[in-house]
């Protein structure tokens, strides 16, 4: 076993460790649900929200780029490239590496991954990940430091040392735990689904009551006939048969029903409420009712312009200031998730190529297209003559 699988075994025994679990973090909620990870997260609309963010930070991809005097080249060389593009520790793949880290930082408000270099020059050869609830910043008079609880005892790591990507923070040193900020929505959220199972696990019926006018005489009666009525009417096989009650008893609903207390209504409104919390759009979370033919494509794109891009871009900077130097930067590729149908991206091939701005090869391999002879010449529309200078503007006069 190598030292990176022996380190990722290591780990996966804290993340399973009982005092690391999230039940302990657990917030307290008025509507009586105790708001944890394991809790918020079977809420779907919750999980929609975490996996709407977490999932483009994984798959996009990411590359470490060097500054040249023409601009920029891919750094694959770059000891960071691989472990940011391929895999951070050799047991997990940079995509599930990073999608973990960004569910982390959404649940709890930060995430931790701690820079294993090498000795001597100091190069980073693997980035271990660490849970959440295992890590402690403590400020110091010579400088923070961050405290990590591990099975073999503390572990103390210098800021230079560890990748840590926050959210939202009061101080910018440690991120809100979303657990604690939103446990009302969370609790109220989890509170109406525990209701709406129990409810028709009950068959439906609203709470009632039994009014007896002459009493039970002694108590094992009254134990007795509570018995009976528990086996034929809590029965699930009896929730459709007639039940005769004698002895002048009569049964009675208590409470309100689901349709008096708007509960499908404040359920489609507690999705809404959940996806203010994390900035995302209803209709990414399968709530289509304000989404439209004609706002659909905008929506998607807002939700990059106002949401990814914050978590896109700490990300970059959190790289470029503990993996590289100042001659190296960190960046990922949205493309992606702003290519748009065949047409669409065609007609804008088309005006790019036209106006001299993008060559044949590089519109090609925008379209993950080999290169082609010839194809690194700019034109311009002028009977798509090339560009004197190789980019100055001036056309080439067509009769010499």
């Amino acid at each position: 076993m190598t030292f990176l699988q022996r380190l990722a075994a290591a780990w996966r025994t804290v993340f399973s460790t009982t005092s690391y679990r999230s039940e302990l973090i657990a917030a307290g909620s008025s509507a009586g649900v105790a708001v944890s990870e394991a809790t918020a997260l079977a809420l779907s609309a919750v999980w929609a929200c975490v996996r709407a963010i977490a999932d483009p930070v994984g798959f996009l991809p990411l590359h470490v780029y060097r500054r040249t005097s023409t601009g920029r080249e891919r750094a694959a060389s770059h000891p960071a490239y691989r472990l940011l593009h391929d895999s951070p520790d050799g047991e997990m793949t940079a995509a599930e590496w990073r999608s973990t880290m960004q569910m982390h930082v959404l649940v709890h408000g930060n995430a931790f991954a701690r820079i294993i270099r090498a000795s001597g020059n100091g190069r980073p050869i693997a980035l271990e990940l660490l849970p959440p609830q295992a890590v402690q910043r403590e400020e110091r008079d010579d400088g923070a430091l961050y405290r990590v609880s591990t099975p073999r005892g503390q572990l103390l790591v210098a800021p230079a040392d560890m990748i840590h990507i926050k959210g939202p923070s009061p101080d910018g040193k440690w991120g809100y735990s979303i657990l604690r900020l939103a446990r009302e929505t969370f609790g109220l959220a989890s509170a109406m689904e525990t209701y709406g199972a129990r409810f028709f696990r009950h068959g439906g019926r609203t709470p009632y009551v039994l009014e007896h006018p002459g009493g039970f005489r002694t108590a094992e009666e009254f134990e007795a006939f509570r018995q009976r009525w528990r086996e034929a009417y809590h029965s699930t096989e009896s929730w459709h048969e007639a039940l005769v009650i004698t002895g002048g008893m009569k049964y009675q609903s208590v409470g309100v029903t689901p349709e008096d207390a708007q509960f499908l209504a404040s359920r489609q409104f507690q999705v809404t409420e959940i996806c203010r919390w994390f900035r995302v759009s209803p209709h990414l979370v399968a709530d289509l009712s304000r989404a439209t033919f004609s706002n659909i494509e905008h929506l998607g794109i807002e939700f990059l312009t106002q949401t990814l891009s914050f978590w896109l871009k700490l990300w970059e900077q959190q790289i470029n200031l503990k993996l590289l130097d100042e001659r190296h930067y960190a960046e990922f590729d949205v493309n992606a998730l702003v290519r748009g149908d065949y047409q669409s991206r065609t007609r804008g091939y088309a005006t790019l190529l036209q106006n001299g701005v993008l060559t044949i090869n590089e519109v090609r391999a925008l379209e993950n297209r080999n290169p082609v002879p010839g194809g690194d010449t700019h034109h311009i529309q002028l009977n798509m003559q090339p560009i004197r200078g190789g980019g100055n503007g001036t056309a080439e006069n067509a009769g010499g």
